[in-house]
């Protein structure tokens, strides 16, 4: 499997970022990004799917999110290593990362490609993301 993390920033900003279809060419909207975590300015966290949106929880900055094409290909989402969301939405590859900010200064850190020996699952030989960043 394969995926992206990172750790939010502070408060008062929100931004989308995860994994999508869109290479980011033609600029990135929320809606493209297939799977993703919506980090919201009042601290509460969404998972974000092709545009519709799930309440999920809160955050905290540092926290360590994950988005990530688990073993029995699906998606899946961690919370600091914990299991929060398994996608049900089939996966259509190729897979990119993909981020969406809304406000100006949106900051997340720690940004980066995970696999398997990451967060200790299963790399199934048929799922991999493109490690190419498409920002709006």
């Amino acid at each position: 499997y394969s995926g992206v993390s990172f750790k939010p920033q502070a408060a008062g900003y929100y931004f989308t970022l995860g994994l999508g279809t869109e290479d980011g060419s033609g600029g990135v909207a929320e809606s493209d990004i297939s799977y993703g975590l919506r980090v919201n300015h009042d601290q509460r966290l969404y998972i974000v799917e092709s545009g519709t949106i799930k309440v999920y929880g809160g955050y905290k900055a540092d926290d360590e999110l994950v988005v990530y094409l688990n073993s029995e290909g699906s998606v899946e989402y961690l919370q600091n290593g914990i299991s929060q969301w398994n996608s049900t939405v089939a996966v259509i590859y190729p897979m990119y990362v993909n981020l969406y900010t809304y406000t100006t200064g949106a900051r997340a850190t720690d940004i980066q490609y995970v696999s398997a020996s990451t967060v200790s699952k299963i790399y199934p030989s048929n799922a991999s993301v493109l490690w190419k960043c498409a920002y709006k």
